[in-house]
């Protein structure tokens, strides 16, 4: 049975504006895909229909094999979990609440965090190197630090889809390569994981297919050395762009290949 399938999909926001037609995907568990396209390319619209927070105009969309306009928001986060581009808390829990609420899919109307649903956390907590903030206040954080405890929330909720709109867009190299390692990890471990990004070396260190969007033209599905390619990039971002094959790293990089003149 498939996490994620897409059938024939397509949304508009205006009926003479497509943001995408025709797209068809399946994921399963174990694994990855990247969605890459320019800014306004529809990746985040993408992501909503698939989850079922958007409802498609053509097509059908389902998750665990059930169509998302038959799925209860419950059910649905028991089967995914979400982690937007920006998520503003307003309220100030402090990171270790926000943290256990991940844990409500699985709790009564009327009930509280179990002791494994608080164990689940500070195991998260310790893993995601999280304990010199797990007490402050979350809307508080800088936007990288609540970036990385919105990756930390998915871990606790332990749905088997993992889908993240740019998960890394504010994060330092470091925990940009933190968070990319364990996305590997967790499709080690049966996982399946969704995430959009700008930046094709992410796809290649990630592996699995790649969906690469552009407005107005078919959605490209593949393996990653497949669809990223460098006449394919070139074209897509309008800049000279080249994708090679590094020894050392044992997969392909992708470098911008525009010569800037030195004043």
């Amino acid at each position: 049975m498939s996490l994620m399938q897409l059938e024939n999909v397509g949304f508009y926001y205006r009926a003479d504006k497509w943001v995408f037609r025709d797209v068809n995907l399946t994921l399963e568990k174990g694994q990855t895909l990247s969605i890459l396209g320019k800014n306004g390319a529809g990746k985040s619209t993408l992501l909503q229909v698939a989850l079922g927070l958007a409802t498609p105009t053509e097509g059908e969309a389902r998750l665990g094999g059930t169509a998302t306009t038959r799925l209860s928001p419950a059910k649905r986060a028991r089967l995914a979990c979400y982690l937007p581009q920006t998520e503003t808390v307003n309220v100030a829990y402090s990171v270790t609440d926000y943290l256990l609420m991940g844990r409500t899919p699985y709790l009564g109307a009327f009930s509280s965090p179990r002791a494994k649903d608080r164990l689940r956390v500070r195991k998260v907590i310790a893993e995601m190197g999280l304990e010199d903030f797990a007490g402050r206040p979350i809307n508080e954080l800088s936007g990288g630090e609540k970036q990385r405890v919105g990756f930390a929330r998915a871990l606790v909720q332990g749905s088997p889809l993992v889908v993240m709109d740019e998960p890394t867009s504010a994060l330092d190299m470091g925990n940009q390569m933190r968070t990319l390692k364990k996305m590997r990890e967790l499709t080690g471990e049966g996982f399946a994981v969704v995430a959009t990004t700008h930046d094709p070396n992410q796809a290649f260190l990630l592996g699995g297919k790649v969906a690469l969007m552009e407005k107005g033209k078919p959605v490209k599905v593949g393996a990653a050395a497949e669809v990223l390619t460098s006449s394919s990039l070139t074209e897509l971002f309008g800049t000279p762009i080249r994708v090679r094959w590094d020894d050392q790293l044992h997969r392909h990089v992708c470098l911008g290949a525009e010569r800037i003149e030195e004043r």
